[in-house]
């Protein structure tokens, strides 16, 4: 099981040259209860230009992005996911779900996510679940969704901001 994340960033200097401008442990961020952490990796507010430097560091909140920004972020579920779910609003700002079913949630934002280690379900608002295994990508536009987390699963997500037709 992943124990930690790193973050490694190549920046620009000009020209053809380029550098490591951060090489850093990330701290992980804890549910209350234990039962999730979450690594917030990168993050930007807007659509950025590029060479860039990326000398000042990432944009990390609010935890979802506004349309046009980006955040990645590594959580790991220990298994056992409804006191996470229950406190997941406090590592991820933005983060609301239905009270009569726990983690059911929609945001502004394109999600996508791989599974690096362990299983997780992804239920749909219609109940309908798939089971994701290392290696899956999964891809969610702005629809209703939770994760179950029924074994230790460390999963990697992009989450890409998005207008939300009313």
């Amino acid at each position: 099981m992943v124990r930690k994340v790193r973050r490694v960033v190549v920046g620009a200097l000009g020209g053809h040259e380029s550098t490591m401008t951060h090489v850093e442990e990330v701290a992980p961020v804890e549910t209350e209860d234990g039962s999730m952490l979450s690594w917030p990796i990168w993050g930007w507010d807007e659509l950025p230009t590029v060479p860039r430097a990326e000398g000042s560091g990432p944009d990390l909140q609010p935890a979802f992005p506004a349309a046009g920004g980006v955040r990645v972020v590594a959580l790991r579920g220990h298994g056992g996911t409804v006191g996470a779910l229950e406190d997941l609003g406090r590592v991820l700002p933005g983060f609301v779900h239905d009270a009569a079913r726990p983690g059911m949630h929609a945001t502004d934002t394109i999600d996508i996510a791989m599974v690096i280690e362990g299983r997780a379900v992804i239920e749909a608002g219609d109940g309908t679940r798939t089971t994701l295994g290392p290696g899956d990508v999964y891809v969610c536009n702005g629809a209703l969704h939770r994760w179950l987390y029924e074994e230790p699963t460390h999963i990697v997500f992009v989450v890409v901001g998005a207008n939300r037709e009313r």
